[in-house]
């Protein structure tokens, strides 16, 4: 008859911690295989190019842009995040005169 082996944890917080890594790595693999961690984007069909003028913002001409121009109101943040990616704006900075390309409709 053979006996089992028993198999003995030495280090209880070195066993939680492995096992909570793991648990993380499993659970990124399944999100991004089942595509939960990856974000869409619309794709806009239309463009209209402003002249910034004094005081201006990103925030603010993505407001304008989503109450006179969007057939179907979006989240101002996406707005303003597109006129950001359009214009090449790493932080967000314009100023009076900059000619800005604007996304006004989704295809």
């Amino acid at each position: 008859m053979k006996s089992k082996k028993r198999i003995r944890v030495v280090n209880k917080y070195r066993f939680v911690f492995s096992i909570m890594l793991m648990s993380l790595l499993l659970f990124t693999i399944f999100s991004t295989a089942i595509g939960t961690l990856t974000a869409s984007g619309g794709t806009y069909g239309q463009y209209i190019t402003i002249e910034v003028s004094a005081g201006d913002t990103v925030w603010d001409i993505a407001k304008t842009v989503n109450h006179d121009y969007m057939s179907q109101k979006e989240d101002v943040r996406l707005i303003a995040y597109a006129i950001a990616q359009e214009n090449s704006l790493e932080n967000y900075f314009i100023y009076p005169g900059q000619e800005l390309i604007v996304p006004i409709s989704d295809y």
